[in-house]
């Protein structure tokens, strides 16, 4: 049964629902309070640590729990890990609700978010991390492979219309876009304050203003040629 992240503006997956099966034990009723804060826990030492130094027994102390408490939720390291990250990592589909003009500035919000909390490291390490199961590893591919997808649809709805870079730079305004939210998330975490709105939204306006930059003399031809 395939594991789903949280909706990109909706809420994370409800923790107390029905698992995926075979990789929580059965047992005595959850509490999705504890659950949360575990699965947060253990996506923020993953990120922190990779997947060599991560473990039940590290989880449980961060966590403020004891290890039974895991055990008795989780068989191993790599369901607990494949369950924080589907619970703390969103899932890359923008909610249809969202105006359009409104939807960068919310998806800066979000990366932003979770890089300030601890859990979008985790994202990146999974994706760098060699050592990973095969499962892990497949998941956050396929997560990169949406969040990628978004981005460049979201980035091509501010360009249409606009006298812009040529589009062969989609993939520089892409990792402009996730390098700016990265710094911001992790100087909010240094810096221990919570996420600023304001900021997130000075954050779109620039990544928008860095996309619809009008092109340099020299590259005018080049941009009629990739149009």
């Amino acid at each position: 049964m395939a594991r789903q992240a949280k909706s990109l503006l909706g809420s994370p997956r409800d923790i107390g629902e029905a698992p995926p099966a075979g990789s929580i034990r059965r047992g005595r009723p959850r509490d999705t309070a504890i659950d949360a804060r575990i699965l947060k826990s253990a996506a923020i030492l993953f990120g922190r640590f990779g997947w060599g130094d991560f473990s039940i027994e590290k989880t449980a102390k961060h966590a403020g729990v004891s290890k039974a408490t895991l055990y008795l939720r989780w068989v191993d390291k790599e369901a607990l890990l494949l369950d924080a990250l589907a619970s703390t990592l969103p899932s890359w589909r923008l909610d249809s609700r969202i105006p359009p003009d409104r939807a960068l500035v919310v998806l800066v919000e979000t990366m932003t978010r979770d890089f300030s909390i601890g859990t979008g490291w985790a994202f990146h390490r999974a994706l760098m991390d060699s050592a990973l199961p095969v499962s892990i590893r497949d998941y956050c591919r396929q997560l990169a492979h949406d969040r990628r997808a978004l981005i460049d649809h979201l980035i091509g709805n501010v360009r249409e219309g606009a006298q812009t870079i040529p589009r062969r730079d989609l993939q520089l305004l892409r990792n402009c876009l996730i390098g700016a939210t990265l710094g911001e998330g992790a100087d909010i975490m240094m810096n221990g304050h919570d996420p600023d709105p304001t900021a997130a939204q000075e954050l779109a306006e620039a990544i928008v203003r860095l996309i619809t930059i009008v092109p340099l003399p020299g590259r005018r031809a080049e941009q009629q040629r990739d149009a």
